[in-house]
């Protein structure tokens, strides 16, 4: 008596809790590790864990990673049936399995093993249920008892015998659901944890049954079954009659769900508790046998039964389905649906494309089959229309024409004249003008039937204007004083009631802003003269003699192809496609898309099968049924996800290695890994295929890459260093994640990339240089050496031989009697002797490096000077300012060259009683000129003459300029001005040219 009062106390409200609706289901062809879900979590990341008959699984959204046992390896879990799961708040997860405990570190690889102390009769280990206390003791329900962890000793120690299937904690108190030894009756135990004693013990009595479910409610009370809290009665606890619970859980909201052996879930709020199947579509013991109830963070529900697991989100998009189920004579006939209508009461009636007509309770969703029949049986074949006019009587149109059909009773009585004016063809759609009468299309044309006269008036095809411009029509749709007929091959009519006029209206962009050549499927005029056409690509907004607007996927559509034109209250069309369910606004030009993932039941939808009913909701059917559903109540899901790396793949050409991101700070490739392949997921459980992603690696990336559904990031050939990959998700509602998934990566250089090898690779190269620079000027010096040695053997040698024959050629010319001529001869080859003396000692002179200064240079001139013009009045000024200045010997060879060019000329051709030799230098120009007051010359008359061309060719060689001042009978001055920086500037030009394009040496 007390428990009922209680739970009739529960129930009371004004309504009780809303049935849950709209469950998707994970199985093994997901790559559930078992159908059989014992235990569900979510980690403080996000991450799903499920406990299986056949071991744990993690669930990113996408994937799963299955934890199993293996008995050669002591770090996997110590059975596969996995029982129960809890989490610390250091992120370390405990499981309870059928052989005792493991525990799986935040950051740590495998699992430690706890062994558990056994049921003492039968040697059961099961661990049920976790939890740790305020104060730090972990405590576990097993088949051994209540059992607590020995942290010191590392292992579970008993507390309490018998079995114990579940546990509840609240502050200082631990309830205990379990069964006493030796009898092993059922009793509710209070523990104090901070007094480690039995508080308080009752003995559990139920009518049947043995309740093996415990959790406390808001309010802190126990419960153990599905009618309502434990009811206490001195040291008793009365557990009903509901021997099917095997699952007790609170919600964060306070509401408390209760898992039933094959009777799927009871929902109990403070309005009261509703029972609803998880698995309607499959109303089977299994899929309904609930052994876990969980929820995550968004508010889902996820529930564990021996059929998978199954989620249920209240934040979902509220669409509401029906289908086809064989064994149900309550749901729909078919699963195909061809048209839709409203009657006077409220009811839906439903078409089918083979003949059946159903009558649907928008209510209890319960579905009354009449098919379309009459007296004598089927009266249409097939049904393509349904309309509902203004005087309220339902009408359908089909294979064999047009029936008007009874809503209450079903029967359908056809229309005569119609299949005739059609030609026997299918009518395909109905209408109703504002003069109260039906316009039928078809394959066959256009007939119009008045209910009131009962005639029928066929319009066929003309090409006048005065019928339609094709003879198939496909769609018909009234528009005040107009109707707008749309064909299957292409082609649109606006046919003006009161002019009796046809104005045809090609359809699709021919280029010049005209339609042509598009299948019409259905139609709704936009009240402003203009019409919305559902073609086979895409969304035409047009008028009579233009389009205003064509969408396509490009701009947004999920298909491409639109069967279905529905506006709701606010203007915007609801849009049945090949590919899901969008919503335009022509207002923004906003476009939606919602697919199975928020609910639609379906992602095909048919021809013109749409309707809005009187209180703004909007049905659409398709090729697996109808759903129906608020237009208002549509809102975007304002959830942010959470983004998290996943895993890593480091590649190399030896292979590559799975990276268990969640274990590192920093993940480090080897030097041989360059290529790596990250894996990231936004834990969003509800459509997670429709997340976008970007990421971008610092360091690398320029800007964020978009991924767009890809999750995962790879990179290739990456150079040595230190990155950052950042990730970021976007839902399809538009919601960004709060923060960024972020991994620290490091490749490590080969050895030749390192600084320290390149530090000695450059110094080992300058090294080299040095050697070889010192090997070279080594290889020059003996080389100059030699060349020098060569040179004073040649002076040494000929020098001394052309001073002999000098010296006997001028002894032998000096005897009597010699010719005249043989005298001349002779002192021609002592000259020649002397001269070639000269020249050698002016080679010698010229590769001695000793002799590369100005300084040295004027020496040479002096000494030069004075030989050449020995028996000459002659005048020596060198001033060549203060020491220092390199002269190499390429210029003092030209130098010195001009200088004895211009003294012979004096000698030879000049006729000068004085010569004078100046050598100046004024800071980087050297002036030589040679002055003379002999004969002269006139320098425009003798150009090249006297050996000029030679001393310009010289002097241009040097980069200098050279002055030649005469004239007849007033002497000459041959001046040469030589700047000698630049003229080392043009060297060191000249030698910077490559070898193939420098010019050749004159």
């Amino acid at each position: 008596m007390l428990r009922a009062l209680l739970l009739l106390s529960l129930l009371a409200g004004s309504a009780v809790a809303q049935a849950p609706e709209g469950w998707t289901r994970l199985h093994v062809g997901d790559g559930l590790a078992h159908n059989s879900v014992y235990a569900i979590h979510q980690d403080r990341e996000g991450f799903l864990w499920f406990g299986t008959l056949d071991g744990l699984d993690r669930y990113d959204g996408y994937a799963f990673v299955t934890h199993r046992h293996d008995p050669a390896d002591p770090t996997s879990l110590p059975h596969n049936l996995v029982r129960s799961l809890f989490e610390d708040a250091d992120g370390t997860l405990w499981i309870g399995t059928q052989n005792g405990v493991a525990r799986r570190r935040a950051r740590a690889p495998g699992f430690e093993r706890f062994a558990v102390p056994a049921d003492r009769a039968t040697g059961d280990r099961s661990v049920f249920e976790i939890v740790r206390d305020r104060h730090g003791t972990l405590w576990a329900a097993s088949a051994g008892g209540l059992l607590r962890l020995d942290e010191t000793a590392g292992r579970f120690v008993r507390a309490l015998d018998g079995v114990a299937h579940g546990l509840a904690l609240r502050a200082d108190t631990l309830w205990v659901l379990g069964g006493d030894a030796p009898e092993q009756s059922r009793s509710l135990v209070q523990v104090d944890v901070r007094r480690r004693r039995v508080s308080g013990r009752w003995r559990v009595e139920t009518a049947y049954g043995t309740p093996l479910a415990l959790d406390l409610d808001g309010e802190g009370r126990p419960w153990i079954t599905g009618e309502g809290p434990a009811a206490f009665d001195g040291d008793r606890v009365d557990g009903g009659a509901d021997y099917t619970t095997r699952v007790v859980e609170a919600l964060g909201d306070g509401e408390m769900w209760i898992g039933g052996v094959g009777s799927g879930v009871r929902r109990c709020a403070e309005a009261g508790c509703v029972d609803a199947l998880v698995d309607p579509e499959r109303p089977d013991w299994i899929h309904n046998y609930v052994r876990a109830v969980a929820e995550d963070r968004t508010g889902a529900v996820w529930v564990g039964t021996y059929g998978g697991v199954y989620r249920w989100d209240p934040a979902q998009k509220p669409f509401r389905t029906f289908g086809h189920r064989p064994r149900d004579p309550a749901s729909l006939s078919t699963p195909a649906v061809s048209a839709l209508a409203e009657d006077a009461e409220g009811r839906i009636w439903v078409g089918s494309f083979d003949g059946g007509l159903d009558r649907l309770d928008p209510v209890t969703g319960r579905v009354q089959r009449f098919g379309v029949g009459g007296p004598r049986g089927p009266v249409l074949w097939s049904l393509w229309a349904l309309l509902v006019d203004s005087r309220g009587r339902l009408w359908a149109g089909g294979g064999s024409g047009l029936a008007q059909v009874d809503t209450q009773t079903g029967r359908a009585r056809v229309v005569p004249g119609v299949a005739e004016a059609l030609g026997g063809s299918v009518a395909t759609s109905l209408a109703e003008d504002a003069d109260g009468r039906i316009w039928v299309s078809s394959f066959g044309g256009l007939v119009r039937v008045d209910p009131a006269t009962g005639v029928v008036t066929s319009f066929p095809m003309t090409g006048d204007g005065r019928g339609p411009s094709r003879d198939v029509v496909n769609t018909v749709r009234a528009d005040g004083g107009h109707l707008w007929l749309g064909q299957p091959w292409g082609g649109l009519d606006r046919f003006d009631l009161a002019a009796g006029r046809f104005l045809p209206v090609p359809l699709a962009d021919d280029g010049d802003g005209r339609l042509t050549g598009e299948a019409t499927y259905d139609l709704h005029p936009d009240g402003d003269g203009g019409v919305w056409v559902a073609t086979a690509s895409g969304l035409y907004h047009a008028r009579a003699d233009r389009i205003l607007r064509h969408l396509t996927t490009a701009d947004g559509l999920p298909g491409t192809v639109v069967y279905s034109i529905q506006p709701d209250a606010r203007n915007r069309l609801w849009l049945g496609t090949s590919r899901g369910l969008a919503r335009f606004d022509p207002a923004t030009g906003d476009v939606a898309a919602y697919d199975l993932a928020d609910g639609i039941g379906m992602m095909e939808f048919n021809r013109a099968a749409r309707l809005r009913t009187r209180d703004g909701r909007i049905w659409l059917g398709g090729a697996e049924g109808v759903v129906a559903f608020d237009p208002d109540a549509i809102r975007a899901d304002e959830r942010a996800p959470t983004v998290v790396l996943v895993g890593a793949e480091v590649a190399s050409r030896a292979g590559s290695r799975a990276v268990d991101t969640r274990a590192l700070d920093r993940l480090v490739l080897g030097p041989a890994e360059r290529t790596l392949t990250v894996t990231f997921s936004a834990l969003r459980f509800a459509d997670p295929a429709a997340t976008r992603y970007r990421y971008r690696l610092d360091g690398l990336d320029d800007g964020w890459v978009e991924a767009g559904t890809q999750r995962q990031a790879r990179y290739t050939a990456l150079p040595p260093g230190d990155y950052t990959l950042r990730v970021r998700a976007v839902t399809p509602d538009g919601v960004a994640s709060e923060h960024e998934a972020v991994l620290p990566v490091r490749v490590t250089p080969r050895v030749w990339e390192t600084g320290w090898f390149r530090a000695l690779a450059l110094l080992a190269l300058l090294g080299l240089g040095v050697v070889a620079y010192r090997v070279r000027v080594g290889q020059l010096l003996a080389v100059e050496r030699l060349r020098l040695r060569i040179a004073g053997d040649l002076h040494d040698d000929l020098s001394s031989d052309l001073s002999g024959i000098a010296l006997a050629t001028d002894l032998l010319g000096r005897r009597p009697g010699l010719a005249p001529a043989d005298r001349q001869r002779l002192a021609d080859v002592r000259d020649a002797a002397t001269s070639m003396v000269d020249a050698l000692r002016d080679i010698v002179w010229a590769v001695d490096p000793a002799h590369d200064s100005v300084e040295a240079f004027g020496r040479r001139v002096r000494v030069v000077a004075q030989r050449l013009l020995e028996g000459h009045a002659h005048t020596l000024d060198i001033d060549l300012g203060a020491p220092g200045g390199p002269l190499p010997m390429a210029v003092r060879r030209e130098l010195m060259l001009i200088l004895k060019e211009a003294l012979h000329n004096v000698i030879r051709h000049a006729g000068a009683g004085r010569v004078a030799v100046t050598l100046r230098r004024e800071g980087t120009r050297l002036t030589l000129a040679v002055a003379d007051d002999g004969l002269g010359f006139d320098p425009a008359v003798v150009r090249e003459g006297h050996g000029l061309g030679s001393l310009r060719a010289r002097a241009a060689r040097l980069g200098g300029t050279l002055d030649v001042v005469s004239a007849p009978g007033e002497g000459t001055r041959v001046a040469l001005a030589v700047d000698l920086a630049r003229n080392r500037e043009a060297r060191q030009r000249r030698w910077a040219v490559p070898w193939a394009e420098r010019p050749p040496a004159p």
